[in-house]
């Protein structure tokens, strides 16, 4: 059998256990007993799977006795390469089955099945097991155990991935007990149990253990610094395998000590924390206005990504293609919710800030871009984003009379209601993007949501394209034609449930980008200035910018190049906001 062979190696590597059997000699590592001979199995892998379990089972040939049955996690219990020694107790017929496999996340990956015939009684033999991927095919799991789906007495070649035969005999050579056997002497229990190749190391805890020239392991040095955790077969590394972080909206998991490449968080799932993607704070109760939204009936909370690329933030298109462009404007990726913020998740930032929440000063930036800096000043070159200003808690005030602020058109009502998926209204600037740092977000830069609407360098007329509205509600809510195709407007009922425009979707599958509200955006007013490469304009105006058109506005309003704004102190049932995130 290509896997076996009596290679006596002196010190083994790493012992795990010293069997106890029947037939054998029981040995521990505070026991000096001279060892007259066994068997030692060396476990170890060729670097194509990555088990996180190892599970050992060895047995007299006819299975009436366990000598050991045991699991074992991986790294925290036991480092591949790993050995067990099978100590003789000068029985030359003494034999055991051994049965070993490795197991990733409660799957097979591998399984070896050997019977080993006749544990030498005066030397030390090895059985060396590598785990392959080769092998993987011939794994089969039956009621939760790992069985070889090669023959009775047969077992797999990590070379071929081929069934060979699983018998090997290991005969004594004929030399003295306790004497030097082609290749080595056992020599005892305690040296057996405590000694290691030279130059290998091992983690204890968060410290490496490296193996000494006499074949003993030295002392302890701690990990620190920089990287302060062990892992593998001991090293020193940034991270614990296994372990994940966030980074922004992304998530890496640590492997090999290092920290792996980012990952996106899901649409329905964007936001990170603690390593996890799920939900931001306004959709974590599962309250009316928090789940349910749009066809899907889905998270309330949905941002799917937009990717970054170039457009002209000034341009005509009447449904032939964009001409007259101009003011070119460059951004990077990010994520824009699906939806306006719902009066059932405006509810719970109500409640957090009537509890005593506030944002923290500077919070708020687009802390991904410019080193952490975040958007740059367009209209004041050299400078960034400032974040929230501590003076602004003054002009958060959701109280039940700011926010019905239009009576019967106010969406918000003291108490949750049937209305809680429709878009929130009444809200200034200030509350908006409270709303969305409270939220893990930011509100979006002008630049950033027209691009969204725009379809990114398509400059699309409407976001959808160019399909005109209609008057059925399909693509925008507007004129005063929800809910039923024909005006006046007179009260909330005009004011749809996000989402209700199915076929309004944007390049990035946002809804509602035009009519139902029109959304704050983080902008002043001001005419553009070019270039802008992740720009916001900072110089203070009369108006905040925000986009889109409103559940009473004329066909002209839904167009994706308009302009309008508002002082940000300004509450009316035509405007509410939508959050942005970091990508």
């Amino acid at each position: 059998m290509s896997e076996a062979g009596d290679r006596s190696r002196g010190a083994p590597r790493a012992l795990l256990v010293v069997l106890a059997a029947t037939l054998l000699v029981v040995g521990t590592s505070c026991t000096k007993v001279t060892v007259l001979g066994g068997l030692m199995v060396v476990m170890s892998t060729d670097g194509t799977l990555f088990p996180d379990t190892l599970v050992v089972d060895i047995t007299s040939p006819e299975g009436k006795a366990i000598y050991r049955d045991a699991t074992y996690g991986i790294p925290a219990e036991a480092q591949l390469p790993t050995s067990i020694a099978i100590v003789s107790n000068g029985d030359p017929t003494a034999s055991v089955s051994i049965n070993v496999s490795v197991w990733a996340a409660g799957i097979p990956l591998d399984v070896r099945q050997d019977r080993v015939l006749q544990i030498p009684t005066d030397h030390v033999a090895e059985l060396d097991i590598v785990f392959s991927a080769h092998c993987t095919p011939q794994v089969g799991l039956v009621n939760g155990a790992a069985l070889s789906k090669c023959g009775a007495d047969e077992t797999c070649d990590p070379r071929s991935g081929l069934c060979i035969s699983g018998v090997v005999t290991l005969e004594s050579d004929g030399g003295a007990p306790g004497s030097v056997s082609p290749g080595g002497d056992a020599g005892a229990v305690e040296e057996a149990v405590a000694a290691c190749v030279p130059g290998i190391t091992q983690c204890l805890g968060d410290a490496v253990e490296t193996c000494a020239s006499d074949g003993q392991w030295g002392p302890l040095a701690a990990c620190g610094g920089s990287t302060p955790f062990c892992h593998g077969a001991g090293m020193c590394g940034v991270c614990r395998d296994g372990s994940s972080q966030c980074s922004f909206n992304e998530v890496q998991t640590c492997a090999d000590g290092a920290w792996g490449p980012a990952e996106d968080c899901p649409t329905d799932a964007p936001a990170c924390s603690a390593g996890t993607c799920g939900q931001p704070p306004s959709c974590q109760g599962s309250t009316p206005g928090t789940t349910h939204c749009g066809a899907r009936a889905g998270s309330c909370c949905a941002s799917p990504e937009v990717t970054g690329g170039t457009y002209d933030r000034t341009y005509t298109n009447t449904g032939n293609g964009p001409t007259d462009e101009a003011n070119p404007a460059s951004v990077n990726e990010f994520r824009l919710d699906t939806y306006d913020v719902t009066v059932g998740r405006f509810r719970a930032f109500v409640g957090a800030w009537n509890a005593g929440w506030m944002p923290a000063a500077g919070s708020g930036k687009h802390a991904y871009l410019n080193g952490g800096q975040g958007l740059v000043g367009s209209g004041s070159p050299g400078t960034y984003e400032p974040g929230w200003v501590a003076s602004d808690d003054a002009y958060v005030t959701p109280t039940d009379d700011n926010l019905e602020c239009g009576g019967s058109f106010s969406t918000w009502t003291p108490s949750a209601g049937d209305g809680e998926t429709r878009p929130i209204n009444c809200v200034n600037w200030w509350e908006s993007y409270a709303f969305c740092i409270w939220d893990g977000g930011f509100l979006p830069a002008e630049a950033e949501s027209d691009y969204a609407a725009a379809g990114g360098n398509q400059q699309r007329e409407y976001p959808w394209g160019e399909t005109d509205p209609g008057t059925m509600n399909q693509y925008a809510i507007y004129g005063c034609y929800y809910p039923s195709g024909s005006g006046p407007c007179t009260g909330r009922e005009n004011i749809a449930p996000v989402g209700t425009a199915t076929l309004g979707a944007g390049l990035w599958g946002q809804l509602d980008l035009t009519g139902n509200v029109w959304p704050w955006t983080l902008d002043w007013l001001a005419p553009y200035v070019d270039p802008c490469i992740d720009c916001v304009d900072l110089t203070t105006a009369a108006n905040r910018t925000h986009g889109g058109a409103d559940y009473h506005d004329p066909t002209s309003y839904l167009l994706t190049s308009d302009r309008h704004g508002n002082p940000p102190q300004y509450r009316d049932t035509i405007i509410g906001f939508r959050c942005a995130r970091a990508p």
